[in-house]
This record gives C-alpha cells, sequence and structure tokens, in this order.
C-alpha cells in the first residue's frame, strides 16, 4: 500500500507533515489528526524544560483565543463581540452540560 502524505504549512515559519498507511482521510478526520499533533507537539517540547508552564502560558493563550475565534465565525458562540477566550469559556460550559 502507497503512504498518503499530508502536509500543512504556515508561510516560512512551519511545515507540519504527516504520513499514513491508511487510505486518504476525510478532510474533517485530517484536520483533527493535524490538530491533535500540534497540541502533542506543544505539550512534548515544554514538558521537561525548568520554568515550562510559564513559558507555554502564551502560546495556550494564543490556542484558546484561536479556537473562540473558530466558535464565532463557525455561529457556536452567537455572540461575536464577547473576548475569544469568553467565547471558549460559554462553550466549554454549554458542552459539558450537553445543552445545545
Amino acid at each position: 500500500m502507497e503512504k498518503t502524505i499530508y502536509e500543512i504549512k504556515y508561510n516560512d515559519w512551519f511545515t507540519v507533515r504527516m504520513t499514513s498507511d491508511r487510505e486518504p482521510m476525510e478532510e474533517i478526520e485530517f484536520d483533527k489528526a493535524a490538530l491533535e499533533a500540534v497540541f502533542a507537539d506543544i505539550v512534548l517540547r515544554v514538558k521537561d524544560r525548568q520554568g515550562s508552564v510559564e513559558e507555554s502560558i502564551p502560546i495556550w493563550r494564543w490556542v484558546c483565543s484561536q479556537l473562540g475565534l473558530a466558535l464565532q465565525n463557525t455561529g457556536l458562540v452567537p455572540d461575536s463581540e464577547l473576548d475569544p477566550l469568553d467565547s471558549v469559556i460559554i462553550f466549554a460550559a454549554r458542552f459539558k452540560g450537553g445543552t445545545k
């Protein structure tokens, strides 16, 4: 079986490359796998470094802000005037409670 290679490039800053032995994934499956890979990379990069928790706060704040903006843009949090971090909190509370 031929390997399937997925690649995400962000300007000249970084490239995420994934290789799969499976059949080509649907877009949403790839998006989820890519997001999981990025989160795992962030965690592994700071896991064993001294002071890593404090150093990782800005990147996690940025990740959560981007998530909040995505929730607003997809209509899952209807008030786009909210701070993106507030959108994450509202959605997480609603999601955890099981309401729509």
